[in-house]
Protein backbone atom coordinates (compact mmCIF):
# COMPACT_ATOMS: atom_id res chain seq x y z
CA UNK A 1 0.00 0.00 0.00
CA UNK A 2 1.33 3.28 -0.98
CA UNK A 3 2.21 5.78 1.64
CA UNK A 4 2.55 8.61 -0.06
CA UNK A 5 0.24 10.79 -2.85
CA UNK A 6 1.41 13.29 -5.36
CA UNK A 7 -0.23 16.50 -5.60
CA UNK A 8 0.05 19.80 -7.31
CA UNK A 9 0.23 23.13 -5.61
CA UNK A 10 -0.69 26.43 -7.72
CA UNK A 11 2.24 29.15 -7.68
CA UNK A 12 0.84 31.78 -9.55
CA UNK A 13 -3.26 31.41 -9.94
CA UNK A 14 -2.90 35.53 -11.75
CA UNK A 15 -1.56 33.89 -14.30
CA UNK A 16 -3.40 32.56 -17.48
CA UNK A 17 -1.75 30.05 -17.83
CA UNK A 18 -1.93 27.40 -14.68
CA UNK A 19 1.70 26.83 -13.09
CA UNK A 20 1.88 23.76 -10.25
CA UNK A 21 4.32 22.98 -8.45
CA UNK A 22 4.29 18.52 -8.02
CA UNK A 23 5.02 17.74 -4.47
CA UNK A 24 4.95 14.37 -2.55
CA UNK A 25 2.30 13.91 0.64
CA UNK A 26 2.41 11.19 2.98
CA UNK A 27 -1.05 9.48 3.48
CA UNK A 28 -2.31 9.61 7.40
CA UNK A 29 -2.74 6.74 9.44
CA UNK A 30 -2.57 6.62 13.40
CA UNK A 31 1.09 6.69 14.23
CA UNK A 32 1.89 10.00 12.00
CA UNK A 33 -0.78 12.90 12.62
CA UNK A 34 1.74 15.24 13.88
CA UNK A 35 3.54 14.94 10.04
CA UNK A 36 0.78 14.65 8.15
CA UNK A 37 -1.33 17.42 9.60
CA UNK A 38 1.73 19.62 9.34
CA UNK A 39 1.87 18.96 5.75
CA UNK A 40 -1.79 19.19 5.22
CA UNK A 41 -2.32 22.95 6.97
CA UNK A 42 0.43 24.26 4.56
CA UNK A 43 -1.13 22.76 1.42
CA UNK A 44 -4.64 24.29 2.52
CA UNK A 45 -2.75 27.72 3.22
CA UNK A 46 -1.21 27.35 -0.32
CA UNK A 47 -4.64 27.21 -1.58
CA UNK A 48 -5.89 29.66 0.77
CA UNK A 49 -8.76 26.72 1.94
CA UNK A 50 -7.31 27.66 5.65
CA UNK A 51 -10.28 29.07 7.05
CA UNK A 52 -11.56 25.48 6.66
CA UNK A 53 -9.39 24.23 9.69
CA UNK A 54 -11.39 26.70 11.96
CA UNK A 55 -15.88 26.13 13.38
CA UNK A 56 -17.45 27.96 10.06
CA UNK A 57 -20.64 29.67 11.15
CA UNK A 58 -23.89 29.03 10.12
CA UNK A 59 -24.37 31.91 7.75
CA UNK A 60 -20.70 30.78 6.23
CA UNK A 61 -21.90 26.88 5.20
CA UNK A 62 -24.69 28.35 2.78
CA UNK A 63 -22.50 30.16 0.22
CA UNK A 64 -21.24 28.96 -2.90
CA UNK A 65 -17.62 29.34 -2.09
CA UNK A 66 -17.57 27.73 1.11
CA UNK A 67 -19.40 24.59 -0.50
CA UNK A 68 -17.00 24.57 -3.48
CA UNK A 69 -14.02 24.89 -0.87
CA UNK A 70 -15.33 22.02 1.37
CA UNK A 71 -15.65 19.43 -1.25
CA UNK A 72 -12.43 20.32 -2.96
CA UNK A 73 -10.94 19.76 0.31
CA UNK A 74 -13.38 16.10 1.43
CA UNK A 75 -11.97 14.88 -2.09
CA UNK A 76 -8.27 15.81 -1.19
CA UNK A 77 -8.57 13.02 1.85
CA UNK A 78 -9.69 10.54 0.35
CA UNK A 79 -6.29 10.77 -1.64
CA UNK A 80 -4.24 11.61 1.53
CA UNK A 81 -5.72 8.70 3.92
CA UNK A 82 -4.85 5.08 4.29
CA UNK A 83 -7.07 2.48 3.71
CA UNK A 84 -7.87 2.15 7.71
CA UNK A 85 -9.10 5.51 8.07
CA UNK A 86 -11.10 5.49 5.48
CA UNK A 87 -14.66 5.39 7.66
CA UNK A 88 -13.67 8.61 9.28
CA UNK A 89 -14.65 9.79 6.18
CA UNK A 90 -17.59 7.94 5.24
CA UNK A 91 -19.03 9.42 8.45
CA UNK A 92 -18.14 12.69 7.83
CA UNK A 93 -18.76 13.06 4.14
CA UNK A 94 -20.74 16.89 4.47
CA UNK A 95 -18.43 18.93 6.89
CA UNK A 96 -14.20 18.83 6.07
CA UNK A 97 -14.01 20.37 9.33
CA UNK A 98 -16.02 17.44 11.86
CA UNK A 99 -13.55 14.85 9.55
CA UNK A 100 -10.21 17.08 10.39
CA UNK A 101 -11.18 16.33 14.64
CA UNK A 102 -12.31 12.78 14.28
CA UNK A 103 -9.46 11.84 12.35
CA UNK A 104 -6.96 14.03 15.07
CA UNK A 105 -8.87 12.12 17.49
CA UNK A 106 -8.44 8.81 16.35
CA UNK A 107 -5.06 9.09 15.79
CA UNK A 108 -4.24 10.25 19.43
CA UNK A 109 -4.97 14.10 19.90
CA UNK A 110 -6.07 15.08 22.60
CA UNK A 111 -5.98 11.29 24.10
CA UNK A 112 -4.88 11.38 27.19
CA UNK A 113 -3.66 8.49 27.17
CA UNK A 114 -1.16 9.56 24.27
CA UNK A 115 -0.39 12.83 25.59
CA UNK A 116 0.38 11.40 28.80
CA UNK A 117 3.17 9.34 26.41
CA UNK A 118 4.52 12.48 24.95
CA UNK A 119 4.97 14.08 28.07
CA UNK A 120 6.65 11.39 29.68
CA UNK A 121 9.00 11.00 26.47
CA UNK A 122 9.96 14.94 26.73
CA UNK A 123 11.07 14.65 30.37
CA UNK A 124 12.92 11.29 29.97
CA UNK A 125 15.27 12.91 27.44
CA UNK A 126 18.93 13.18 28.40
CA UNK A 127 22.27 14.78 27.09
CA UNK A 128 24.62 12.08 27.47
CA UNK A 129 28.22 13.42 27.36
CA UNK A 130 30.34 12.88 24.14
CA UNK A 131 27.39 12.49 22.26
CA UNK A 132 26.07 15.05 19.72
CA UNK A 133 24.44 18.06 21.42
CA UNK A 134 22.90 18.99 17.44
CA UNK A 135 21.11 15.58 17.45
CA UNK A 136 19.69 16.23 21.31
CA UNK A 137 18.32 19.27 20.42
CA UNK A 138 16.61 18.28 17.68
CA UNK A 139 14.92 15.49 18.91
CA UNK A 140 13.80 17.53 21.91
CA UNK A 141 12.26 20.17 19.04
CA UNK A 142 10.91 17.38 17.26
CA UNK A 143 9.09 15.65 20.71
CA UNK A 144 7.84 18.69 21.82
CA UNK A 145 6.11 19.96 18.65
CA UNK A 146 4.30 16.50 19.01
CA UNK A 147 3.59 17.61 22.12
CA UNK A 148 2.09 20.89 21.07
CA UNK A 149 -0.23 19.20 17.76
CA UNK A 150 -1.76 16.76 20.18
CA UNK A 151 -2.88 19.61 22.83
CA UNK A 152 -5.15 21.69 21.08
CA UNK A 153 -7.73 21.12 23.49
CA UNK A 154 -6.66 24.02 26.45
CA UNK A 155 -9.28 22.77 28.40
CA UNK A 156 -7.66 19.37 29.46
CA UNK A 157 -4.79 22.08 31.03
CA UNK A 158 -1.88 20.24 29.90
CA UNK A 159 0.03 22.45 27.32
CA UNK A 160 3.13 23.39 28.23
CA UNK A 161 4.27 27.33 27.81
CA UNK A 162 7.31 28.47 26.55
CA UNK A 163 9.03 28.79 29.70
CA UNK A 164 8.68 25.46 30.77
CA UNK A 165 9.65 24.30 27.93
CA UNK A 166 13.17 25.84 28.44
CA UNK A 167 13.28 24.60 31.54
CA UNK A 168 12.85 21.09 30.47
CA UNK A 169 15.68 21.44 28.37
CA UNK A 170 17.78 23.25 30.61
CA UNK A 171 17.08 20.11 33.07
CA UNK A 172 18.15 17.76 30.00
CA UNK A 173 21.82 18.89 30.03
CA UNK A 174 22.65 18.65 33.53
CA UNK A 175 24.33 15.10 32.93
CA UNK A 176 27.58 16.84 30.94
CA UNK A 177 29.20 19.03 33.81
CA UNK A 178 31.47 20.87 30.99
CA UNK A 179 28.21 22.23 30.30
CA UNK A 180 27.86 23.85 33.70
CA UNK A 181 29.10 27.20 33.45
CA UNK A 182 26.76 27.32 30.29
CA UNK A 183 23.82 26.40 31.89
CA UNK A 184 24.59 29.00 34.47
CA UNK A 185 24.14 31.47 31.91
CA UNK A 186 21.08 30.51 30.57
CA UNK A 187 18.85 31.54 33.50
CA UNK A 188 19.59 35.60 32.79
CA UNK A 189 18.76 35.26 28.36
CA UNK A 190 15.82 38.03 28.20
CA UNK A 191 13.09 36.48 26.85
CA UNK A 192 13.71 32.83 28.38
CA UNK A 193 11.97 30.58 26.31
CA UNK A 194 12.96 27.51 24.29
CA UNK A 195 13.60 29.40 21.67
CA UNK A 196 16.19 31.81 22.53
CA UNK A 197 18.04 28.99 24.84
CA UNK A 198 18.65 26.65 22.15
CA UNK A 199 20.05 29.53 20.36
CA UNK A 200 22.22 30.54 22.96
CA UNK A 201 23.87 26.85 23.55
CA UNK A 202 23.89 26.13 20.10
CA UNK A 203 25.82 29.39 19.14
CA UNK A 204 27.74 28.47 22.92
CA UNK A 205 28.77 24.49 21.61
CA UNK A 206 29.69 26.08 18.01
CA UNK A 207 31.87 28.78 19.51
CA UNK A 208 33.73 26.31 21.83
CA UNK A 209 34.40 23.47 19.36
CA UNK A 210 36.18 25.78 17.20
CA UNK A 211 39.64 26.14 18.82
CA UNK A 212 40.22 22.62 18.95
CA UNK A 213 39.28 21.97 15.79
CA UNK A 214 41.73 24.70 14.66
CA UNK A 215 44.62 23.21 17.07
CA UNK A 216 43.85 19.62 15.25
CA UNK A 217 43.76 20.87 12.28
CA UNK A 218 47.46 23.36 13.10
CA UNK A 219 49.30 19.87 14.81
CA UNK A 220 48.23 17.39 11.58
CA UNK A 221 49.45 20.35 9.37
CA UNK A 222 52.61 20.32 11.25
CA UNK A 223 53.26 16.75 11.70
CA UNK A 224 52.47 15.96 7.44
CA UNK A 225 55.47 19.28 7.20
CA UNK A 226 57.79 17.53 9.87
CA UNK A 227 57.55 13.70 8.05
CA UNK A 228 57.47 15.11 4.49
CA UNK A 229 60.88 17.33 6.05
CA UNK A 230 62.38 13.88 7.40
CA UNK A 231 61.89 12.11 3.98
CA UNK A 232 63.83 14.77 1.87
CA UNK A 233 66.26 14.69 4.44
CA UNK A 234 66.91 10.95 4.62
CA UNK A 235 66.86 11.09 0.62
CA UNK A 236 69.41 13.14 0.67
CA UNK A 237 71.62 10.91 2.73
CA UNK A 238 70.97 7.63 0.43
CA UNK A 239 72.37 9.78 -2.42
CA UNK A 240 75.83 9.81 -1.18
CA UNK A 241 75.33 6.37 -0.02
CA UNK A 242 75.68 7.11 3.38
CA UNK A 243 73.29 8.30 6.59
CA UNK A 244 73.57 11.52 7.52
CA UNK A 245 75.64 12.37 10.72
CA UNK A 246 75.41 14.68 13.71
CA UNK A 247 77.80 17.50 12.58
CA UNK A 248 78.92 18.03 15.87
CA UNK A 249 79.86 14.67 16.60
CA UNK A 250 81.48 14.67 13.52
CA UNK A 251 83.53 17.65 14.60
CA UNK A 252 84.41 16.22 17.64
CA UNK A 253 85.55 13.00 16.29
CA UNK A 254 87.72 15.13 14.23
CA UNK A 255 89.32 17.01 16.90
CA UNK A 256 90.58 13.74 18.79
CA UNK A 257 92.10 12.15 16.05
CA UNK A 258 93.99 15.15 14.57
CA UNK A 259 95.45 15.69 18.56
CA UNK A 260 96.45 11.84 18.53
CA UNK A 261 98.02 11.97 15.24
CA UNK A 262 99.73 15.12 16.30
CA UNK A 263 101.27 13.55 19.41
CA UNK A 264 102.41 10.16 16.99
CA UNK A 265 104.33 12.45 14.57
CA UNK A 266 105.84 14.28 17.71
CA UNK A 267 107.20 10.94 19.40
CA UNK A 268 108.16 10.04 15.89
CA UNK A 269 110.06 12.61 14.95
CA UNK A 270 112.03 12.26 18.38
CA UNK A 271 112.29 8.90 18.34
CA UNK A 272 114.01 9.28 14.55
CA UNK A 273 116.07 12.01 15.86
CA UNK A 274 117.94 9.48 18.56
CA UNK A 275 117.95 6.60 16.58
CA UNK A 276 120.09 9.02 14.22
CA UNK A 277 122.47 9.62 16.68
CA UNK A 278 123.09 6.35 18.28
CA UNK A 279 123.47 4.97 14.77
CA UNK A 280 126.34 7.31 13.68
CA UNK A 281 127.93 6.87 17.28
CA UNK A 282 127.90 3.02 16.75
CA UNK A 283 129.27 3.56 13.51
CA UNK A 284 132.19 5.70 14.43
CA UNK A 285 133.01 3.92 18.08
CA UNK A 286 131.94 0.69 18.50
CA UNK A 287 130.93 -1.37 14.90
CA UNK A 288 130.81 -4.74 16.85
CA UNK A 289 127.61 -3.91 18.39
CA UNK A 290 125.89 -2.94 15.59
CA UNK A 291 123.69 -5.88 15.24
CA UNK A 292 122.58 -5.49 19.01
CA UNK A 293 121.97 -1.77 17.91
CA UNK A 294 119.74 -3.05 14.97
CA UNK A 295 117.81 -5.25 17.15
CA UNK A 296 117.30 -2.74 19.83
CA UNK A 297 116.20 -0.46 16.69
CA UNK A 298 113.76 -3.25 15.69
CA UNK A 299 112.42 -3.46 19.04
CA UNK A 300 111.90 0.72 19.08
CA UNK A 301 110.31 0.18 15.50
CA UNK A 302 107.83 -2.47 16.28
CA UNK A 303 106.81 -0.48 19.69
CA UNK A 304 106.13 2.36 17.66
CA UNK A 305 104.16 0.75 14.49
CA UNK A 306 102.42 -0.84 17.97
CA UNK A 307 101.24 3.09 18.99
CA UNK A 308 100.10 3.53 15.60
CA UNK A 309 97.96 0.67 15.38
CA UNK A 310 96.18 1.80 18.79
Amino acid sequence: MPTEVEINIPIDESSDEEVHLKTKMIKLNPHNWVQWSCQMENYLTSRQFDDLLQPPSEATKVTPKFKQKNSSALLLLWGCVSTELEGVLLDNKTSFYDTWEALGKLCGKNSIVVICETFYELMSLRYEPESSLQTHIYNFQKTFARYNSITTDKELGMTISPVMAAATFVHSLNNDRELTGLIQTLYDIKPFNLSTVINRVAVEHSRCQQPSEQALFTNTKYQHKSRQEEKKFKGKGRKFGKKPENPNQQSIAKTEADKRFENLEKMIANLQATMSQQSAHLITEQPEKAVSSDSDTFMIQEDIVLNVNE
